[in-house]
């Protein structure tokens, strides 16, 4: 036994240091955690956001998500490069990493600096006010007024809302908290706890002060509860001020003030190229009682140019000469908002309310109902809030970063300080804002406007929360109501696919298009709701979503030359007129191609002749929801007369499919303008240049449980060398998936080879043409003229793919033949496919263009 316990003690004492080595380290090791815990929740200005990004649910009307799929690479920390590489002198050090990652991104030179001054504007607390004043006259007790010090439970808090937890902690900043995200009362407790509440604790509860006896970290004069003891604040926010709710049903309006007649100003802000769906939108919200202020995006001068007429035709028809590039989450949004405001309350002492509207909207509701509506609640603003806790619409939305808008991109530029004072809010950008309210938020001129203006030039989806914050903060805080009167068609499983990443730091979400049998379920149920407007609608995916709407909701009767062409749809593609943006060199010089491949057939089936002159315009043509090809134009000579006619042909292209094994595949196709979001290829002809990004989209059927395939893509070029093979794994759901190769760019010019294996087997084999720009020409002066011979390599690749359908003239009473230079073509404005026949669903009052 002497021996077993001399052993012992020698065993502890040889290895008792190391045993009191290792409980310090452990020691320390939760000391550090538990620092870490109180800090590293917190954000630049010292209070957390106890919820992590990849944690939060998806608000129901925000359009933003989140950076989780924001690459490591933009923002890896670092010093911007020495001045001799950057190329100008930043006028500070500027060491956060996601401005030192967005100014070597940027692609020119004044895009750095502009981003580099902003940035040193944020370091240096230049750019945002700390403070702002807030106007709401609806208060309960005053900001910051002490109501007492309550006794709280681990089983049942007195508030739920855990706002912040760190060492920055004191009264004035907790209430600051709570009244940013919307809460009656902040409440401290455990020294470094702010917890936010919206209903006022019982009395029963109270405690006597001395209970709540913990010094605040940041204040060591003040005291921040206690053990399950709470310091309670007023945040000065009243339960009136709160966003009202509004009945799901419509219920029947009262009579309006003074048998007021309402009249609206509709902002359309469009962009893209579906004018006659922007002409049939017009068509049927059209009213001499209001006013249209229609604003084209600058990049796009195609609609702005088709759209020109209707000021001639309407005088209460106005296109915005100042124009914005309103692109996704840009802060030019806001401002082209602003502006146009500006214009219509200078233009017109007419209107009530403010309507703002896209290329995407479609009214569900007559127009009548709208106006009763609106004067039975005159002077009412519509908004519709996130839907969800407001701390988490501020991280989710990006509201804590900044940002600036250059070089066609929002760029993340680090994070921000929120002013104090004031109560965050926002949702959709899409409003019905009254007159009064639209007047103060565009023309007034204090220190809540001149603050938030500053703090919103540099945010993310600005319009999402302007107009919400600036309601809430103003003497209008009283006038709000949780709808926008939009029934917006969200998926988020497929619309938040982080499709904007290509011009946002940013991960974003957006609409889906109606087009399903349970989307117009969804539509019909709207009839009894106070929803007016319904969105997103497109024609080139789903016409017959836009026809049902207005037979069984807004009853528009068709007469029988109104159902002229009421199949079809026409939207252009290309124009000759065309200047901004840029036109594609290598589908022009496929048109070209297109046109003589035309040309040939009209001389072959019709002995016809006519000398080939220019390319005028390319159109997408669809007839009952679906793609039938393209109707390419072009200007020819003939012999009966010196001026040129024009040609509008019908080109169809073909199935290039091969060995396709029954089973699990469905289609497979290559194209390119994936849309993650609808599931398909936005470049509906087709065409495909040198430096297009391919994808293969490939859809699958189900298969049964367990079933994995292991496929493998092989493309090949041309010279039928391989470039590119990339297996894959299909699981057994039924699903479309698309698959990009890393082929090195530009890609060969021909007829290339897609081969799908499985297993060594050929699924599927598919051919897809490269047709490269036309070959320069020392005495051409206009890059987007496709003239004869320009085009010559490319049509033989063409004529594999495409075959011509029909064509027909273009019938001018002007011209000395009529335009007529063929007996047997008929004339387009008599030909159903043309895209020169009668459209009647695309006409305003009578008049369309053409």
């Amino acid at each position: 036994l002497l021996v077993g316990s001399r052993r012992r003690r020698q065993w502890c004492r040889r290895y008792s240091p190391f045993l009191i080595v290792g409980i310090a380290i452990l020691v320390v090791q939760i000391l550090l955690g538990y620092c870490f815990y109180i800090t590293a929740t917190s954000d630049d200005e010292g209070y957390a956001w106890i919820n992590n990004v990849h944690q939060l649910g998806a608000g129901r009307h925000q359009s933003a998500q989140s950076d989780d799929e924001y690459e490591e690479e933009e923002s890896a920390a670092g010093l911007l490069p020495p001045d001799t590489f950057l190329g100008f002198h930043p006028p500070c050090d500027i060491t956060e990493k996601d401005a030192v990652s967005a100014i070597r991104r940027a692609s020119t030179m004044d895009c750095k600096i502009q981003l580099a001054n902003v940035s040193c504007l944020v370091k240096e607390w230049h750019l945002y006010p700390h403070r702002l004043p807030r106007y709401c006259p609806l208060r309960e007790g005053q900001e910051g007024q002490h109501l007492g010090c309550y006794a709280d439970r681990l089983d049942r808090r007195l508030f739920p809302k855990l706002a912040s937890r760190n060492r920055a902690n004191k009264p004035s900043r907790c209430v600051g908290i709570c009244l940013r995200i919307g809460y009656r009362f902040a409440g401290l407790q455990y020294g470094t706890e702010c917890f936010c509440g919206r209903e006022e604790p019982s009395p029963s509860l109270r405690l006597p002060v001395q209970q709540c006896n913990a010094s605040c970290p940041a204040d060591s004069m003040q005291t921040c509860g206690g053990y399950l003891t709470m310091d309670v604040y007023h945040t000065g926010i009243s339960s009136e001020a709160s966003v009202r709710r509004v009945e799901t049903k419509l219920e029947q309006p009262g009579t309006a003030p003074s048998g007021i007649q309402v009249r609206i100003a509709f902002v359309l802000s469009v962009s893209g190229r579906a004018l006659r769906q922007v002409l049939r939108l017009l068509r049927t919200i059209y009213s001499p009682s209001h006013f249209f202020y229609i604003h084209v995006d600058v990049r796009q001068d195609y609609l702005f140019r088709e759209l020109l007429w209707l000021e001639e035709r309407f005088s209460n028809i106005r296109l915005a000469r100042k124009r914005f590039p309103t692109m996704w989450g840009g802060s030019s949004l806001l401002h082209m908002l602003l502006d146009a405001m500006k214009e219509l309350l200078h233009t017109s002492t007419q209107w009530h309310y403010l309507i703002n509207l896209s290329e995407t909207d479609y009214p569900i509701k007559p127009l009548k109902d709208l106006e009763q509506f609106l004067a039975a609640n005159m002077g009412t603003n519509f908004v519709k809030s996130h839907g969800q806790d407001t701390q988490r619409f501020i991280a989710k939305q990006a509201l804590d970063r900044t940002f600036h808008q250059c070089d066609g991109r929002m760029w993340r530029l680090g994070p921000r300080g929120l002013p104090w004072g004031i109560r965050l809010d926002g949702g959709s950008d899409w409003l019905a804002l009254h007159r009064d309210f639209v007047s103060y938020v565009a023309l007034g001129d204090d220190p809540l406007l001149r603050g938030l203006k500053a703090l919103f030039a540099h945010t993310l989806l600005p319009a999402e929360s302007f107009f919400h914050t600036t309601l809430q903060n103003s003497a209008f805080c009283g006038t709000i109501v949780d709808n926008n009167l939009h029934l917006v068609n969200w998926k988020r499983k497929q619309g938040c696919k982080c499709q904007y990443r290509h011009v946002v730091d940013w991960c974003g979400c957006s609409p889906n298009v109606f087009r399903s049998p349970d989307d117009w379920i969804r539509l019909r149920a709207t009839t009894d709701r106070s929803l007016f407007f319904a969105r997103k609608f497109e024609p080139v995916l789903s016409q017959h979503m836009v026809d049902q709407v207005e037979q069984y909701l807004l009853n528009v009767p068709r007469t029988a030359s109104e159902l002229l062409g009421a199949q079809s749809y026409w939207q252009s593609t290309y124009n000759v007129q065309d200047t901004s943006p840029p036109a594609d060199q290598a589908r022009l010089s496929a048109y070209g191609a297109l046109c003589r491949l035309a040309f040939k057939w009209i001389q072959k089936q019709h002995s016809c002749s006519a000398h080939f002159i220019m390319v005028t315009q390319a159109t997408l043509y669809f007839d009952s929801d679906v793609f039938k090809g393209l109707l390419v134009s072009y200007k020819a000579k003939t012999v009966r007369s010196q001026q040129p006619v024009e040609v509008e042909a019908w080109v169809k292209s073909t199935d290039v499919v091969e060995h396709l094994q029954e089973g699990r595949l469905i289609s497979l196709k290559v194209g390119s303008e994936f849309d993650p979001k609808e599931q398909l290829l936005r470049n509906f002809g087709g065409l495909l240049g040198p430096h297009s990004d391919i994808v293969a989209v490939h859809e699958w059927g189900p298969g049964s449980k367990g079933d994995h395939l292991e496929v493998t893509f092989i493309w090949q070029d041309p010279m039928g060398v391989s470039t590119a093979s990339t297996p894959i794994q299909v699981d057994a759901s039924a699903q479309v998936l698309q698959h990009r190769p890393t082929i090195h760019q530009p890609l060969a010019e021909g007829v290339w080879t897609l081969s799908l294996l499985s297993n060594g087997k050929k699924l599927a084999q598919t051919r897809f043409a490269v047709i490269g720009p036309p070959r320069p020409r020392g005495n051409s002066t206009q890059s987007n003229l496709i003239t004869a011979d320009d085009d010559a390599p490319q049509l033989e690749v063409v004529s594999k793919f495409w075959t011509v359908v029909d064509a027909c003239f273009v019938s001018v009473p002007s011209h000395p033949t009529g335009g007529a230079f063929c007996d047997r073509l008929d004339s387009c404005q008599t030909t159903s496919w043309s895209s020169y026949f009668p459209d009647p669903k695309s006409r305003v009052r009578g008049f369309g263009p053409r």
